[in-house]
């Protein structure tokens, strides 16, 4: 399997010509999609491991269909695409939004990471190391990641969640029009054992960012993590869409 993924990393190497650059890029995609599947990895978002039999040649054909798959896709939506006004794609700290002018947004609608929750660059290492992307941006700016929140404890980890989105915020008041809408999908979490309330969380970061919160819907969620389902107990958990506006 190795010898597979190896020979098609080479592959994508291997491409030149005229719009080798973008097709190579497409067919990364692929690649990253298909890395957990050939892994032992149960999922992207588990820890757990399970054995794998994989026949020789699947990594291979299941490239292909992937790649196929994706092609159909691109087709689909190719007319619509063309047609729309131009995305802009920046990659960058949230807490700074770089490249982004003040007063410039009509609208901002995000789901940041949930406290405690993920570690997402785990989640990735194995496609950080075959698109040989690197790790240490990530490693130092991911954000509510809980590598960095539990070992604080309790109250500390909460306080840093805080402090984090709390400069997500400050950027994001930089970048909105005045009465501009913000909205957060966020969940309840668990930091180092200790619940921690999304929608108690947010008010107190908004009111120090030039934000008011307007509204939240919220449903109630099941908390799936066995050791930590006791910290849900007097107070169920619920996952919120919280509008804020810009002052």
């Amino acid at each position: 399997m190795l010898l597979e993924l190896d020979g098609l990393r080479v592959g994508l190497d291997r491409l030149a010509g005229h719009g080798a650059d973008a097709l190579r890029a497409d067919l990364e995609l692929v690649l990253s999609a298909i890395l957990t599947k050939l892994s032992r990895r149960t999922s992207d978002t588990s820890e757990h491991e399970l054995p794998r039999r994989i026949a020789a040649g699947y990594p291979a054909r299941l490239f292909v269909r992937k790649a196929e798959e994706l092609a159909r896709r691109l087709a689909d939506v190719a007319a619509p695409l063309s047609a729309s006004p131009p995305a802009l794609v920046e990659e960058g700290d949230a807490r700074a939004l770089r490249g982004v002018a003040p007063d410039s947004v009509h609208l901002a609608v995000t789901s940041p990471p949930y406290p405690g929750v993920y570690d997402y660059l785990a989640h990735h290492e194995a496609r950080l190391r075959w698109l040989r992307l690197r790790s240490a941006s990530f490693e130092q700016d991911e954000i509510g990641a809980r590598r960095h929140l539990d070992p604080l404890g309790p109250e500390a980890g909460r306080a840093r969640w805080r402090e984090e989105l709390g400069g997500v915020l400050v950027a994001l008041a930089r970048v909105l029009r005045s009465g501009a809408p913000l909205v957060l999908l966020l969940a309840d979490s668990v930091v180092a054992g200790a619940p921690v309330y999304a929608v108690d969380v947010v008010k107190a970061a908004a009111s120090g960012a030039r934000f008011a919160v307007r509204a939240v819907a919220s449903q109630p969620r099941p908390h799936f993590h066995r050791p930590t389902a006791r910290a849900f107990q007097r107070r169920p958990r619920h996952e919120h869409a919280i509008l804020l506006i810009r002052a």
